[in-house]
């Protein structure tokens, strides 16, 4: 008896994707026990009625199959067909029967364990599917805290209500069976709805599960590769008797949405034929009982079967007695017994970690672990750790053992672990599993444990303490604290008997660095070590306790000896101390420390070769400051960058992983740097240089060269400028410095060049205003005490006028003269040379200034200023704001930026290149509007003629403009006189305007004036419709409305519409009578204007077509219609699905009022119109008909089979049913059966008499449309003998049948064994009902089987007897 330790938990998850599998009830189908003569018939009787089932409705993925991927599993490759050896023999499982229970469910498991037992070690068990069925119901934790409780009531008993495999699978993953026959027997599942099963039987078993595997019902050659190795796999499907055809012993439904029996698939054919359109079926065990009447419990189900679940299952099982020991454990640790299931994925990328922590009750040794995965594909990581710390992570104790692999299929797996781990009692440990897509992603779904209640039934409960079970989200989650169940993790251990270990020997102590380091040999069955330590004074302490068989002990200090012990333990105990290792622990250093500065780098450099040493770490200081690490290195070279004017110090240590020896003695080092941002300045009579200061320097060394280009010294000094005044004009000079202090002088800085040139002043102006002068300019001269003045006439010499220290100056000039200035820069008795002259000069103000009005503008005039160059025009608004519209070199100016009906008011300022005059006296004027008078627009048709009153002062023309109804004004023409003329188009009304113009100006219009006219309508056609004679015309442009008018043969014309509509543009004459010729015409009007006719159109009247049918005959579809008046002939049109019409016929006789379409496909639906016609003329179309044609149902075989006359006939396509008629003699056609499947080609007569001769015709159809009949088959009815015995008699075996109604004789067939059928014996009188085998041989078993004949017409093969001779 196996044991396992269970607690209770419940959660709800946080941050992560959950989706709870919901359940279908499935009880399947429970016939058995019932008479030979009745078996077929009772797969319809109600009184064994199929329940619902309950499918675990998780999704099922499809499993990879990848030929260049070698990290997934291939399926193998298969054969075509597949029948298990010894298949209806003693060593093959025997086929069980359900009855009278809706048990498929659990019959379907306990035969997968059975097959796969047998598959696995050839062990043949006889399993009890009582035991799985009665605790996938009844089975709880000792605290109740978690299972499944069984709710009986009055509506429910766990026998009958159904069930899904899987509680079934879990339960056997939990220990719960799978137990033997004998010790729950099905004889007795009545008594347990009363008294139930002890639970001291609960886990008693002779079959053990190591994992069961899921795969999709798609994923048909891994579920062949499963049925060969485990010997064969569960399904579910909907099962209905009236998709079982028994001449193939096969299965195949139209049902694809639910499901209602469960069975075990063992075997397939690729080529099967069943009432499928594709080959290949699943050979099927059943659990209805084995008799040659059921076909042995066996029957093919069609690969293509819509019904089957997507949930495929196959089970890996192993016998108490067949297996060895390593598949089977003394304990379980588990926290999932709730079989009812839920699945999540951690939303980290495409994995999920999961853990449970469990605690060893005994000394033992971890085995195995179980996991149950959602996802085929999966690698996995497990990690196990012992000693855990925090009971809120599962990772905070040791890791002891890791290892890895991969699942190709979906479902439980067991890891056996390839190191098995020693527990003690007590000891906390942890098993971590992380699942990971192969693809790399999709995620990673794991399973756990759910509640659920079904229904009033049954409900599944989920316990649970903190601290068991986890999963991780950016840290570890406890689920207790957030969902409702436990993951499915599970860990096998078995007892173990261990010793004490012996003393570790080879124990051994070296000086390593800031560390002594010990090692010994490893001893047997240890678990660890503990280190014992004594110094100078001898006495010896544990200092800690390792796994390994070495340790680094770094709490050591130079120049001290010290010595050790070791005892090796594990769960028994601890032994003897290993004989004592000492050693004084010594410093270990580098030696010869260099520190060579170039520049800001220093190369350090050592004498290294210590042993142990992983490298070297380098340490630096300042001036009094502390050491600090800047690096590390594995060699004996260091490079560092150092700043200039500060001395550092160096020290080296040597290390080794996180241990360091002390520093050697330490070596200095510094530099100055080269000093920068060296500048040279021109100032007055010397150049100044200038500098950055450089840090620890005393002093600066200057040097200088000439045109020459050698360079040197001229001066030292102290600070960062010097003024070098021994230089000339227009000479270049080069200079360089160096710092200095007592210590070191640094390089020289980078060179500065300068040319010594003049200064003198820069931007000199001169503004004048009137007769006063403002000069100015750039002052910043460096040195400069002041600026000296000079001024010209034009023409003249230069003279000094004054001197100023600032940069501006204030002089008084006289009109009309041009006068010159430059400035010079002056230090004590030095002045530098002129800087470039300027000029200056000021214009009189301009006077008589006057405004007129003029088109479009208004003309300025003013006097002449001598001198001035141009002149800048000023204007003011209502507003009397000034502001410059313009400058011109004339004495007038055109504005014709103005506004009629505003006032304006003007000023004028003369200028040159010098200087502006001030502002002229202003002037005044109000713009008015100069515009023609008395415009008139005369139309005669399309031409219009305009005309006005002109006379405007000063006016060159006038500007004609037009616009259309809604429409802008566009200019059309120009002329000089007052008259213009145009051309409109028709039924547009026009607008006309005119304005007066000179040069580009144009004044504004004068008030429009309109005009229109309406065109002629243009009949474009006439043409029968169905109502009458349909008129069409031209849209006529400002037309409101048409009046129609016709006339017939020999009559004048007739006003028959007035259409007020401008934009309809037909009318129907529904007064026309059919063979009558009309002509027509149109006016168009407003409410102006009517417009002339001058278009006709003729045609005769020919009426529509009524189509009276359409209908399926054996040559086709055959379309009818009305006769019509004046027509000669017809023309017939047809359109399929998705098509456009097509004339199909052109009937040339006005008389004839059918056709037959002979082109129609059978399946599709067309339909037909038909216009009648006279000559060129056409009536219309409106009537038509549509019909699916249905070609006749050609009967291809009516035969004798067990159950009646089975009739067979070609499908047709488009059908949807088939009405199946039968005579007898001297009877008329009766309808017997109507077939509502269109693919459905046979049906059996069960009510044909035997003897009796009769015919069968079929006719299909779709909806309504009936298919036509031509087709029929005759047969006599010969119902099959039933074998009523074989018995040994003297000189062979006797074999007797019931007589046949109507049989003329009756063939005897035999077979030996498993070998073929073979025909003994033909019997040719029909009153013979015996037939004695004397060819038999004795210690053989034969196989008889008999058929009824009557001429050429054979009944189907009775039942069968098996017999040894």
């Amino acid at each position: 008896m196996r044991k396992w330790f269970r607690s209770a938990l419940a959660v709800l998850l946080a941050g992560v994707m959950m989706i709870p599998s919901g359940v279908v009830v499935l009880a399947g189908n429970t016939d058995s026990g019932i008479a030979d003569d009745t078996i077929y018939n009772a797969y319809e009787t109600p009184e064994y009625p199929r329940t619902a089932f309950i499918a675990d409705d998780r999704p099922v993925d499809r499993i990879y199959d990848v030929a260049d991927d070698n990290n997934i599993v291939q399926a193998a490759a298969l054969e075509s067909a597949y029948i298990p050896s010894g298949i209806l023999t003693d060593s093959y499982p025997s086929i069980r029967n359900q009855s009278p229970y809706g048990t498929c469910w659990g019959f379907a498991p306990t035969s997968l364990a059975e097959l796969s037992v047998l598959n696995n070690d050839g062990t043949l068990l006889d399993l009890s599917e009582l035991h799985s069925v009665y605790f996938a119901y009844h089975y709880t934790s000792a605290d109740g805290k978690d299972g499944v409780k069984y709710l009986p009531t009055a509506s429910y008993n766990y026998l009958s209500m159904g069930g899904d495999p899987s509680f079934i699978y879990h339960a056997y993953a939990n220990w719960v069976g799978v137990a033997d026959e004998k010790t729950a027997p099905y004889s007795g599942a009545a008594a347990t709805l009363e008294s139930g099963l002890s639970n001291d039987i609960a886990m008693n078993d002779s079959a053990h599960l190591r994992n069961f595997y899921i795969v999709n019902k798609a994923d048909r050659k891994y579920i062949k590769q499963l049925i060969k190795e485990y010997g064969g796999v569960g399904m579910s499907y909907y099962d209905d008797n009236q998709y079982y055809d028994y001449s193939t012993n096969s299965y195949y439904s139209t049902v694809s949405d639910n499901t209602n029996h469960a069975i075990s698939v063992v075997g397939w054919d690729d080529d099967k034929v069943t009432n499928s359109s594709n080959k290949g079926a699943w050979l099927v065990r059943n659990s209805w009982g084995s008799d040659e009447y059921s076909h042995f419990g066996y029957f093919w189900m069609s690969y293509d079967e819509p019904s089957i679940y997507d949930r495929v299952y196959a089970l890996d099982c192993v016998s108490d007695t067949g297996s060895s020991d390593d598949d089977f454990y003394d304990h379980n640790y588990q926290y999932d017994l709730s079989a009812y299931s839920q699945y999540g994925w951690i939303g980290t990328g495409t994995s999920s970690t999961i853990a449970n922590i469990f605690t060893a009750t005994g000394t033992q040794s971890l085995k195995a672990v179980g996991v149950e995965t959602q996802n085929p594909n999966i690698n996995y990581t497990v990690n196990i750790y012992t000693d855990i710390a925090n009971s809120s992570n599962p990772e905070s104790g040791t890791l002891v053992r890791t290892q890895t692999g991969s699942f190709t299929y979906q479902g439980f797996h067991t890891i056996k672990m390839d190191n098995p781990l020693t527990l003690t009692k007590g000891e906390k440990f942890s098993v971590v599993i992380k699942l990971e897509s192969m693809d790399g992603k999709s995620g990673a779904y794991y399973v756990m444990e759910s509640k659920y209640n079904l229904g009033n039934a049954a409900s599944w409960y989920c316990g649970g303490e903190k601290g068991q079970s986890f999963y991780y989200n950016y840290g570890w989650r406890d689920m207790v604290e957030s969902m409702g169940g436990n993951v499915r993790i599970k860990a096998y251990t078995d007892d173990v008997q261990i010793q004490k270990p012996s003393a570790p020997s080879g124990l051994s102590v070296s000086n390593t660095i800031a560390s002594l380091t010990l090692k010994w040999n490893v001893v047997t069955d240890a678990t660890g070590y503990e280190i014992y330590r004594a110094g100078t004074d001898g006495k010896y302490s544990k200092i800690t306790t390792v796994t390994s068989t070495s340790y680094v002990d770094t709490n050591v200090k130079n120049n001290t000896q010290y010595s050790y012990k070791i005892k090796a333990y594990n769960a028994a105990g601890a032994s003897a101390f290993s004989t004592a290792a000492s050693l004084k622990k010594t410093q270990i250093s580098v030696s010869k420390l260099k520190a060579d500065a170039n520049g800001s780098t220093v190369q350090l450099s050592w004498t290294g070769g210590v042993t142990g040493a992983e490298g070297y770490v380098i340490y630096r200081r300042t001036e009094g400051g502390s050491y600090t690490e800047i690096g590390r290195t594995s060699g004996n070279t260091y490079s560092n960058t150092i700043s200039a004017g500060i001395k550092y110090y160096y020290a080296v240590a040597v290390y080794s992983g996180s241990r360091t020896e002390d520093k050697c003695p330490e070596v200095g080092v510094m530099y100055l740097a080269t000093p920068s941002g060296l500048s040279v300045s021109n100032t007055i009579a010397s150049l100044t240089l200038k500098w950055n200061a450089v840090k620890g320097a005393t002093g600066y060394e200057i040097y200088r060269a000439g045109t020459d280009g050698k360079y040197s010294k001229i001066t030292t000094v102290t600070s960062t400028s010097y003024v070098d005044t021994s230089v000339k004009n227009n000479t270049q000079y080069s200079y360089k410095i160096k710092a200095y202090n007592a210590a070191c002088a640094s390089a020289f800085s980078t060179a500065a060049s300068l040319k010594k040139t003049q200064i003198s002043v820069s931007n000199l102006k001169a503004d004048a205003n009137g007769s006063k002068v403002q000069l100015s300019w750039t002052v910043g001269v460096t040195g400069a005490e002041g600026y000296v003045i000079y001024r010209r006439t034009e023409g003249g010499s230069y003279a000094e006028i004054g001197r100023t220290a600032g940069n501006t100056y204030s002089d008084t000039i006289s009109a009309g003269i041009k006068y010159y200035y430059t400035v010079a820069v002056y230090s004590g008795s030095r002045t530098e040379g002129k800087c470039p002259e300027v000029g200056v000069m000021y214009l009189a103000t301009p006077s008589g200034l006057s405004v007129s009005n003029t088109i479009a503008s208004l003309t300025l005039k003013w006097n002449a200023v001598k001198g001035a160059t141009g002149y800048e025009i000023y204007r003011a608004g209502i507003d009397g704001k000034y502001s410059k519209i313009t400058t011109v070199t004339s004495t007038s100016y055109v504005d014709t930026s103005v506004k009629n009906n505003t006032q304006y008011s003007y000023k004028i300022k003369a200028y040159n290149a010098a200087c502006a005059s001030a502002f002229s006296t202003a002037a005044s004027l109000k713009k008015t509007q100069i515009s023609v008078s008395n415009l008139k627009a005369d139309a005669n048709g399309s031409k219009v003629q305009l005309s006005w009153t002109g006379g405007a002062t000063g006016a060159e023309g006038y500007v004609i403009y037009r616009r259309t109804e809604g429409g802008s004004y566009a200019e059309i023409g120009r002329t000089a006189g007052n008259t213009y003329s145009d051309t409109i188009s028709a039924g547009i009304k026009y607008y006309y305007a005119v304005a007066v113009y000179s040069g580009s100006r144009t004044e504004g219009k004068c008030p429009e004036v309109g005009v229109m006219y309406l065109a002629e309508p243009a009949v474009t056609g006439a043409s029968n419709i169905t109502s009458g004679v349909q008129v069409k015309w031209s849209k006529v442009t400002g037309a409101t409305g048409y009046i129609v008018y016709h006339k017939g043969a020999g009559k004048g014309w007739a006003r028959i519409a007035d259409i007020k509509d401008g934009s309809t543009v037909n009318y129907t004459d529904t007064t026309a009578a059919s063979g009558t010729t009309y002509t027509y015409t149109v006016r168009a009007y407003n409410k102006d204007t009517m417009s002339d006719w001058n278009s006709t159109k003729s045609l005769m009247r020919i009426s529509d077509t009524t189509l009276t049918g359409a209908s399926n005959i054996t040559s086709g579809v055959q379309v009818k219609w009305s006769q019509v008046t004046g027509a000669i002939g017809y023309i017939v049109y047809r359109k399929g699905a998705g098509k456009g019409w097509a004339r199909i016929a052109d009937i040339k006789s006005g008389s004839t009022v059918s056709y037959t379409d002979t082109t129609a496909a059978s399946g599709t639906t067309y339909t037909y119109t038909v216009r009648a016609y006279n000559g060129s003329t056409m009536g219309d179309w409106h009537s038509a008909k549509s019909l699916m044609r249905l070609s006749d149902t050609t009967v291809s075989g009516a035969s004798n089979i067990t159950y009646g006359v089975q009739v067979k006939w070609s499908k047709v396509t488009g059908a949807t049913g088939y009405i199946v008629y039968r005579k007898g003699a001297g009877k008329g056609w009766g309808r017997i059966a109507d077939i509502k499947s269109g693919s459905t080609v046979s049906y059996t007569d069960t009510t044909a008499a035997s003897g009796t001769t009769y015919t069968y015709t079929v006719r299909a159809y779709n909806g309504s449309t009936m298919g036509d009949w031509h087709s029929a088959k005759s047969v006599k009815r010969l119902s099959d003998p039933k074998l009523t015995s074989a018995s040994k008699v003297s000189g062979g075996i006797n074999v007797r049948w019931t007589r046949v109604t109507g049989a003329t004789g009756y063939i005897v067939y035999r077979k030996s064994g498993s070998g073929s059928w073979g025909r003994i014996a033909d019997i040719k009188s029909g009153s013979t009902v015996s037939y004695t085998d004397r060819t038999a041989k004795a210690g053989t078993t034969y196989t008889y089987t008999v058929r009824a004949y009557s001429g050429s017409t054979m009944g189907d093969w009775s039942s069968v007897k098996v017999i040894t001779r």
